[in-house]
């Protein structure tokens, strides 16, 4: 979600929740500041006031009078929260001009226009953002690695207030702890940073994230290769003045399917006892369950599907149920490795897996012998977290790229069985399952 995130008086930020307010009137050949951004967060001082894209005055935080805003309680605690979880939300102070209704009119040298991922840290040159970051704010050229000045006319938007693009390693500034400076260097999303952590620095290296979502990352080099099959193509990092892209898809309900097992069916007690309960059947016997509650990511992208559960009998036990809602999560997978192969010409030689899932080694195995090709799960599990350090090792010359990966690690290598034909068949059944549920 974006946001504006503004720094001033009290009156100033009454009159630009007014400008707000009244952006939707406008003439509709109009683009409007409001289209852009999904949450305004006004602060002042000690008073806070959230506004939502429509310009409707969401809540008021203590300060904020009642005529600015009629919340409940659970209102004013949610909008705490909202602020609480973005404390990024940071602006120069300055002098706002609200008399204009788009930002072709409105000069906002006070305010930074950013994404929910964008550091928009502050470094020594003003607030930056790195070039992976800046492809998510659907202002950035993925061949310049910039903003693209006809996107911004095209928007309305002034390029004074949006942060300076750095590179993934770039020291961007310091800050003093007990008398010493310490750098700040490394810059970079969490799938992008998890990309660096994982070691994938050549094309056809590929990683995946098991969390409540999945969200694999597959390195197309130098090149960027626009999608035709339901990819999103993307900046994976910039390193030593050169930028890598990636392709990215992602799904969204993996994890959260084997949630839904323990917390709405009873199942098991706790998440990691779905291992030991799906090993129990030594196949589902035909039962597929493709969790798409929320509906389905990549490379479908359907938003109208829902879950479905196919090839019931009266022999379906919960284990069989819990072991094709793990064995889901390596279809989806395949999915995306299908496409992401076709789609750059290469074929994928090991797959690097992280998150709270990949500590499943039956999920793993199966993983494995689905796609045909090693899964790699390292020693650190949190490779968003070490990769932001490499990044930081990286932009400090303390290390190179290249040592990455004898500083990764792998604690397991979980290899495919020779049955290709096996896992053939099985994988036709799941996308069976999904036109059934795409229905």
């Amino acid at each position: 979600s974006s946001y504006l995130a503004f720094k001033g008086s009290a009156d100033q930020g009454q009159q630009l929740a007014g400008l707000f307010v009244g952006l939707r009137g406008g003439a509709d050949d109009d683009v409007h500041a409001a289209d852009l951004v999904d949450l305004v967060v006004l602060d002042l001082g000690e008073d806070q006031l959230l506004l939502d894209a429509q310009g409707i005055v969401a809540a008021a935080v203590e300060g904020v009078g009642a005529d600015a805003a009629e919340v409940a309680d659970t209102g004013k605690r949610h909008v705490k929260e909202t602020i609480e979880e973005l404390p990024h939300l940071i602006a120069a102070e300055g002098d706002l001009r609200a008399d204009g209704h788009t930002f072709t009119q409105l000069e906002v040298r006070n305010g930074l226009l950013g994404v929910g991922d964008d550091g928009l840290l502050a470094g020594d040159g003003g607030e930056v953002t790195d070039d992976g970051l800046e492809d998510f704010r659907v202002l950035a050229s993925l061949a310049a690695a910039d903003v693209d000045d006809d996107l911004l006319d095209l928007f309305g938007v002034d390029k004074r207030s949006l942060p300076k693009i750095v590179m993934s390693d770039a020291r961007v500034g310091e800050f003093e702890y007990n008398g010493l400076k310490i750098p700040i260097c490394g810059m970079a999303g969490d799938q992008q940073a998890a990309l660096i952590g994982q070691g994938c620095l050549n094309a056809g290296d590929s990683k995946i994230t098991y969390g409540t979502g999945l969200f694999m990352l597959y390195n197309t080099g130098y090149k960027s290769i626009i999608s035709q099959n339901g990819l999103v193509t993307t900046i994976g990092y910039g390193i030593g003045g050169r930028i890598v892209y990636a392709f990215e898809g992602s799904v969204f309900n993996a994890g959260s399917a084997v949630q839904w097992l323990r917390d709405n069916l009873g199942f098991f007690r706790k998440s990691a006892d779905s291992e030991s309960l799906a090993k129990e059947a030594e196949s589902t016997d035909g039962v597929y369950v493709v969790p798409a509650f929320t509906g389905l990511g990549a490379p479908y992208w359907n938003p109208d599907a829902r879950g479905i559960i196919v090839g019931l009998t009266r022999a379906t036990t919960k284990a069989h149920i819990t072991r094709a809602t793990l064995e889901a999560m390596a279809y989806s997978a395949r999915d995306l490795v299908s496409v992401m192969e076709k789609e750059s010409g290469s074929k994928l030689s090991e797959l690097k897996c992280d998150g709270g899932a990949s500590a499943n080694d039956f999920l793993m195995n199966f993983q494995a012998n689905v796609i045909g090709v090693c899964v790699n799960r390292p020693k650190e599990k949190e490779s968003t977290a070490l990769g932001a350090a490499f990044l930081c090792a990286i932009g400090l010359g303390l290390i190179r790229p290249e040592d990455i990966l004898s500083l990764r690690g792998c604690e397991k290598l979980f290899e495919p069985e020779n049955d290709r034909e096996k896992y053939d068949k099985l994988y036709k059944g799941w996308q069976k399952a999904v036109e059934r549920c795409l229905l």
